[in-house]
């Protein structure tokens, strides 16, 4: 496994004084570290000249993307034009994608319920935006965010029913309710294709206080993954502090 880095740790800092460029750089310079996930409202635009940018940076400091998390569009809307409206502004991002060389990117399923018909609208969604990742040959990955997919049963049928193998989970340790979060991950972690390490706080120790990181590291060992392991603090406290404790607590369990 290898460790990566999501803009969203920095989200903060981004969004007042820090590019997705300067994030880049301190990616690797910074925190030492090769792997990054860009955030789609972090692209300053996704015009030629801007992505080329991004494609001449991620070269020159030795980084590569392995994912690109969507924060737009909902495959689950109930709005026939809304939805066809959204898989084709989401299908751009592969296009995108492609051209800075990101492994792939995350559609959320959406859905503020889990009736039949959302689910089925959902499915249909992800075999809608299959076709752009097969063309491009960049993943579509779906996280455990909310909506349809905070039931891991759910998630578990949706890769059943597509069996793509350009399509995998995102297991985030943080977005599952703690009552269930470890036997969640189990059912979902046998499609991941990605991860995400969720961190808010920690003790003396180092130790993430609210989530039992070894255990999740023994769940992806379990499940045969070895791939990258992407850190995304969500804490309070200073971002980049945050950051630094994040990757030496993930470290212990490489």
């Amino acid at each position: 496994m290898e460790l990566g880095l999501s803009s969203w740790s920095l989200h903060r800092e981004i969004a007042d004084k820090t590019s997705m460029l300067e994030f880049i750089k301190l990616t690797k310079e910074e925190f030492g570290l090769a792997q990054v996930e860009l955030c789609s409202r972090h692209f300053a635009s996704i015009e030629p000249e801007y992505l080329d940018e991004v494609k001449k940076t991620l070269a020159e400091v030795g980084v590569s993307v392995a994912n690109m998390p969507m924060q737009l569009g909902n495959i689950s809307s109930e709005d026939a034009l809304q939805w066809e409206y959204d898989i084709a502004e989401l299908s751009k991002w592969f296009a995108v994608a492609r051209h800075i060389g990101s492994f792939a990117i995350r559609v959320n399923t959406g859905g503020k319920d889990t009736n039949a018909a959302t689910i089925c609208r959902v499915i249909e969604g992800y075999r809608a935006l299959l076709p752009a990742a097969h063309r491009t040959g960049v993943h579509l990955l779906l996280e455990n965010h909310g909506g349809v997919s905070k039931d891991p049963d759910i998630i578990a049928r949706i890769m059943t029913e597509i069996d793509d193998e350009f399509f995998g989970t995102c297991p985030d340790l943080g977005n599952f309710p703690d009552e269930i979060r470890y036997e969640a991950l189990a059912k979902i972690c046998p499609f991941m294709q990605m991860v995400h390490i969720k961190t808010y706080e920690f003790d003396e120790a180092g130790d993430e206080t609210k989530i039992d990181v070894g255990r999740a590291f023994e769940i992806f060992g379990d499940a045969g993954y070895d791939g990258v392991v992407s850190i995304e603090y969500e804490g309070k406290g200073e971002e980049r502090d945050g950051i630094k404790k994040s990757i030496a607590l993930a470290k212990r369990f490489l």
